[in-house]
């Protein structure tokens, strides 16, 4: 075997190696982004339903309650049965008595400490 057959061989075997490589990197990175997204999204499931949870104790609890937590997220409220987290597919049914923000059963809560009030069996949520 000459040394220049073996230079080119050597040459074919690491440019094989970084292609491998490169390859290796490109599925890992794509499976990280797919995990990013699947993580995110049960974070904002698991927000939603912890919402959800407040909302309905505050009306278990009966007049006078009043619960101050904090979310992470921007949420809509629908029609006093149902909230959806913002710009995402997630949503969560409510099973309480009529909800509002200002006399409003369609609203915004923005991300950041709110408080949950129980005043006469209406379910008053606001930002804090």
């Amino acid at each position: 075997m000459k040394k220049a057959q073996a230079a080119i061989e050597f040459v074919i075997v690491i440019a094989t190696i970084f292609f491998l490589f490169g390859i290796i990197l490109f599925l890992t990175l794509d499976k990280r982004i797919e995990l990013n997204d699947k993580e995110l999204f049960v974070d904002m499931t698991s927000n939603c339903i912890r919402m959800a949870n407040f909302v309905n104790k505050a009306f278990i609890l009966g007049d006078g309650i009043e619960i101050k937590t904090k979310t992470n997220y921007d949420i809509f409220f629908l029609n006093n049965e149902r909230l959806y987290i913002k710009d995402s597919n997630v949503q969560c049914d409510i099973i309480t008595s009529p909800i509002n923000n200002n006399g409003e059963s369609n609203f915004s809560i923005t991300n950041g400490n709110i408080r949950i009030i129980n005043q006469e069996s209406d379910i008053i949520i606001e930002n804090v």
